[in-house]
């Protein structure tokens, strides 16, 4: 995996065309505020982390990765926890996609089409760890395009294989259009898979200053990416920083 450390906001802009050979839109890109982690779905994290005995991402897939999503989606329909504007019966990727963004465990691993919004995640969280943001080329997924080509499809389906699928879900919300959110799916942990991940690694002691960055040159602050009211909540909760100037005494 090619690798590159980050220090400030203006040598990321500098290397992405290294890396994208200038068209940046023809790759998807992931921000992971720890450096040391692997590029899985949160469904994998869960289950290896809460298993009684030692589980491989690696061997997830098969033996207990498809059973879980299957019975996510099942279990959903069972008690009619279907969000508004669902049919009573929505096809299992929909329904994957509408939890994930509730915060629920799923076999999709969150890109986005915007690298400073992947940018963005790398620094916001884990102040004494190295970040980093993923770059993968679109063309090495199976992009979907169009519903009728998930429609009635199983899970499974998408999970027998090493191929890796890549779809934009549809406007249900803000967070999606702030976040130009991108679910790449098919394997527990893309860093075990034959695909060719770019890494570019943000130094710990530089993530404020990026962020600082971030919002005063584009805008990109956690209020604009999670603009929904559940967003807006959590980040004006305890642990948040204020500024003072925001208001009058």
């Amino acid at each position: 995996m090619d690798e590159i450390i980050i220090s400030t906001l203006a040598e990321f802009h500098e290397q992405l065309p290294q890396f994208t050979e200038g068209d940046t839109n023809s790759f998807l890109y992931r921000g992971q505020s720890n450096a040391e982690w692997t590029v899985n779905c949160s469904a994998a994290r869960r289950l290896a982390e809460r298993s009684p005995t030692p589980i491989s991402l690696y061997q997830l897939i098969g033996p207990l990765l498809i059973p879980y999503l299957e019975f996510l989606t099942d279990r959903a329909r069972l008690y009619g926890f279907i969000p508004p504007g669902f049919s009573e019966t929505p096809d299992g990727l929909e329904l994957l996609a509408q939890l994930q963004h509730q915060g629920a465990a799923t076999g999709l691993i969150d890109f986005t089409r915007q690298p400073l919004v992947a940018l963005w995640f790398a620094c916001n969280e884990a102040d004494e760890e190295n970040g980093a943001v993923y770059i993968l080329p679109r063309a090495v997924t199976e992009e979907i395009r169009k519903r009728e080509e998930f429609e009635g499809r199983e899970i499974r389906s998408f999970y027998e294989g090493d191929k890796l699928w890549s779809w934009e879900p549809p406007v249900r919300g803000n967070r999606i259009v702030a976040q130009s959110s991108v679910f790449v799916f098919g394997v527990a942990d893309i860093s075990f898979s034959k695909i060719e991940l770019t890494k570019l690694t943000i130094l710990s002691e530089n993530k404020g200053d990026i962020l600082k960055q971030l919002e005063s040159i584009y805008g990109v602050n956690e209020e604009i990416l999670f603009s929904d009211f559940s967003g807006y909540a959590v980040a004006n909760a305890s642990n948040k920083t204020f500024d003072f100037n925001a208001i009058s005494f």
